[in-house]
């Protein structure tokens, strides 16, 4: 590893920072506190983090302050110290490597942007369903059936019901549309 910036994690400035590659430090900080009701005295040097691994592949760390704890995946601490935080976008690994955290193999997409991506890395394609009696395109079957669950019954809340009912009836009003 060459080159290794390190920033602040915004909301974490003064406590922890993270590097371009994804590490994470605690920085060297005294502390005076209460937690629970407990009063203490810490001083925390400077280090490295450990990291856990999820049950989907990445990479986490636990990051406390004022006596809350709570996990973050590295890709998302690196884009909100080298980019900028939304919360409503995914973070995309361009090269599909769940251990890459680098900031330049980072970007954000949105949910369906991120699963195009995937596909098109696995050599597959995007599936979307067209409507024929209406003629309407549908990015995913989900869509279509929250389209349709109203033309089901207005007052229905019962989506399940509107995604089997359009699995029953592909080839006949719903046709599958194989996009590149």
């Amino acid at each position: 590893m060459t080159n290794i910036q390190w920033r602040d994690i915004p909301g974490y400035e003064g406590y922890y920072q993270v590097s371009n590659y994804g590490k994470v430090k605690a920085l060297k900080r005294e502390i005076n506190g209460i937690c629970k009701g407990t009063k203490y005295k810490r001083i925390i040097k400077e280090r490295l983090l450990a990291h856990s691994t999820d049950e989907r592949g990445y990479i986490k760390y636990m990051l406390s302050k004022e006596c809350k704890v709570k996990m973050y995946s590295a890709h998302r601490l690196v884009m909100y110290a080298f980019s900028h935080v939304d919360e409503t976008l995914t973070v995309n690994h361009i090269d599909n490597n769940k251990l890459n955290n680098h900031i330049s193999n980072l970007e954000y997409l949105s949910n369906l942007d991120n699963i195009n991506h995937y596909l098109n890395l696995k050599g597959k394609s995007i599936i979307k369903i067209l409507d024929t009696k209406t003629n309407t395109l549908y990015q995913s079957k989900n869509a279509a059936a929250k389209s349709f669950q109203n033309e089901i019954n207005p007052m229905a809340k019962n989506y399940n019901n509107a995604l089997k009912k359009i699995n029953n009836n592909l080839n006949k009003r719903w046709k599958i549309v194989d996009t590149p």
